[in-house]
């Protein structure tokens, strides 16, 4: 009896073909060896589990790929093959082969740029405007464009409306990011609607789950761009179309949504992508994770090619436009929010709006300020303690 995947755990799930489906016959072979011969895969989440009896469990999967779901139904006698999801090797794999190419000269113009630090300050973009339109026009005249989004300004809204422009003009557009996650929320803006109900909107990896939430939505099953269409895709299967290409760009605009989580690779691989560009983040938030450490890469010069969006933004590479207005904070909560945005930043609700921790215990409701913000708590602390 082996054990079962732990719940919530994070698997990669594969089929083999038919003379490896008995898995005593397997001898010294190893899992990467199986991984070789798969005939299809999905990653995929363990949700529930129980035993029946002594001999056999049921267990219960959430995230599967609607492509890996047909093609289990359409088997007969299959095993399926769960094991640990792998890095993201493949990811690195094709940025690596990004940046070693010469033969893209959009890539160069990324990442052969002298990226040194300058004074900048981004021209702010007021929430009455018509921040869309505002950015097409302005993609007439620099064809990439950065867009600084601090917390709760729109940034998805945004990215949905100014795609829908693009689709009107019957454009190819393409939206990368670096989670499924973010993909889906751009789909799922009323900007998009029209594009969904007429089956234009495709994303990669599309996910029964996905499915259930926009069942609009398509299934990507080739990165190539379609002329009035949309295409959602993660960094890692935007990067692994961008390695193979070494002439034209061949979307009519890139999209890059967590820009500020994009290396500088990844932005490459935007511009091998994209004849027009916007990267929309935010550089005083997180910037990508890397296992690393910081100092290290600071100590070997790398941190341009890991903080690609800073790196490019400090150095003035391309305009930056910075939305102003907050829809999630309230003023208060947006007044200290902003003072790392140069005192740029305000909300959008109502100066009137208090929040209710009516629900919450009063020793702890006590302690946040009912319009928003920060609060200060003075702890008493032995001085051994202090450091």
């Amino acid at each position: 009896k082996r054990e079962l995947p732990r719940l919530r755990a994070n698997l990669y799930c594969f089929t083999v073909p038919k003379e490896l489906r008995d898995f005593r016959l397997w001898g010294k072979l190893t899992y990467g060896d199986l991984i070789k011969a798969k005939l299809d895969h999905s990653e995929l989440v363990c949700a529930w589990h129980q035993a029946i009896d002594e001999q056999f469990s049921l267990a219960g999967f959430t995230q599967v790929e609607e492509q890996f779901a047909d093609h289990i139904l359409q088997s007969e006698g299959i095993i399926l093959v769960l094991g640990p999801k792998d890095p993201p090797v493949e990811y690195l794999t094709n940025l690596q082969a990004l940046v070693s190419s010469t033969s893209n000269s959009n890539v160069g113009e990324v990442l052969d740029r002298d990226l040194v630090d300058q004074d900048w300050t981004p021209e702010l973009v007021d929430a009455k405007r018509d921040i869309a339109g505002f950015l097409r026009k302005q993609l007439a005249v620099n064809n990439t464009l950065v867009v600084q989004g601090p917390p709760g300004t729109g940034k998805t809204h945004m990215i949905a409306e100014l795609c829908a422009k693009y689709l009107e003009e019957g454009a190819s557009v393409l939206v990368t990011a670096l989670t499924n996650r973010a993909l889906l929320e751009v789909a799922g803006k009323p900007a998009l609607e029209p594009w969904l109900t007429r089956k234009k909107v495709y994303k990669s990896n599309l996910t029964l789950d996905e499915k259930r939430v926009l069942p609009s939505l398509e299934a990507l099953h080739g990165p190539g761009p379609m002329p009035g269409h949309l295409i959602l895709a993660t960094f890692f299967v935007a990067s692994g179309y961008a390695r193979e290409l070494a002439g034209e760009a061949p979307y009519d605009l890139v999209v890059v949504d967590e820009a500020s989580q994009a290396l500088l690779g990844m932005l490459a691989a935007a511009k091998a992508l994209g004849q027009q560009n916007v990267w929309v983040g935010d550089v005083r938030q997180l910037p990508p994770v890397v296992e690393t450490d910081r100092d290290k890469v600071e100590r070997t010069g790398a941190a341009a090619f890991v903080d690609g969006l800073r790196a490019l933004t400090a150095s003035c590479a391309y305009p930056v436009y910075q939305l102003t207005h907050s829809h999630r904070l309230p003023p208060r909560a947006a007044r200290y929010t902003g003072m790392f945005y140069q005192d740029s930043l305000r909300s959008a609700k109502a100066g009137d709006e208090l929040l209710d921790f009516a629900g919450m215990d009063p020793a702890f409701a006590n302690w946040f300020h009912p319009e928003g913000g920060p609060t200060l708590l003075q702890v008493p602390m032995d001085p051994a303690d202090a450091r």
